[in-house]
């Protein structure tokens, strides 16, 4: 059995003159797969612009509602994949396999939102959860869904030299971080997972003040370490950021 709920969240007022809204929607359902009792709990963003919203801007929130509903089921369905694939033993009888999902709103003004949406799943019998984040970040008068690069100058992205600067500013704080609570012996997942590879950093958070680059469990250190994340100020990353680009509200006051 799905339900869903819906209520308002958060309204802000971006450039075209238009209302926008985020409300939360749940999907609860629970039952019993390949012998395992499981329970999923979604919770998501909706996005709209209000009843009185131009076509063009309901199309917006359309895409953007079938993006997230689509990221959602496809954690479902590998979530069932897995409770499927998973060797069934009776000691694990009295225990619930479930999908549990969220999200933040990181930042939503002038024409620009981005949202952590987080995911947690444990399968019973497992030896531990997993739990990721995955960011969505969306400009509405310019290039819709952006990947980390669309935030960079041109010549920056020819020359990688944004993405040369990111790595090694996220190597140098990862080290630190997980130096001060005592991981060692880390450097080469560190080095790896913060690599000047666009895939690295894939998730990120963006706000007035800076971008937040998000590492998921194992990506940049040892699963006891967990989800990791490096907040790079403005002030020190601005001058690879494309000023007419997506992020252009930094330099408007």
């Amino acid at each position: 059995m799905r339900t869903f709920v819906v209520f308002f969240l958060l309204i802000a007022s971006f450039s075209f003159g238009q209302t926008f809204q985020i409300d939360s929607a749940f999907t609860k359902e629970e039952g019993i797969f390949n012998k395992y009792k499981y329970r999923v709990d979604l919770k998501y963003p909706s996005f709209n612009f209000g009843p009185e919203a131009l076509m063009g801007l309901r199309g917006i929130a359309g895409d953007m509602n079938t993006f997230i509903d689509t990221l959602e089921k496809s954690w479902v369905k590998d979530f069932k994949s897995n409770l499927s694939s998973f060797t069934y033993d009776t000691a694990f009888n009295d225990m619930t396999s479930e999908l549990v999902t969220d999200y933040k709103t990181f930042y939503a003004l002038n024409s620009f939102i981005s949202i952590e949406l987080s995911c947690y799943e444990f399968i019973a019998g497992t030896a531990h959860p997993n739990y990721f984040v995955h960011t969505f970040n969306y400009n509405f008068t310019d290039l819709g869904l952006l990947s980390f690069s669309d935030l960079f100058k041109k010549d920056s992205i020819a020359k990688d030299t944004y993405l040369k600067f990111v790595a090694e500013f996220c190597r140098k704080s990862l080290m630190e971080q997980q130096e001060k609570i005592g991981i060692a012996g880390a450097e080469e997942m560190i080095a790896e997972g913060t690599a000047p590879k666009l895939e690295n950093y894939k998730n990120f958070l963006v706000s007035e003040k800076g971008i937040t680059i998000v590492f998921n469990p194992y990506q940049a250190g040892p699963y006891v370490v967990g989800e990791q994340r490096v907040f790079i100020p403005k002030n020190e990353i601005s001058s690879y950021v494309n000023s007419g680009g997506p992020l252009s509200f930094w330099w408007t006051k």
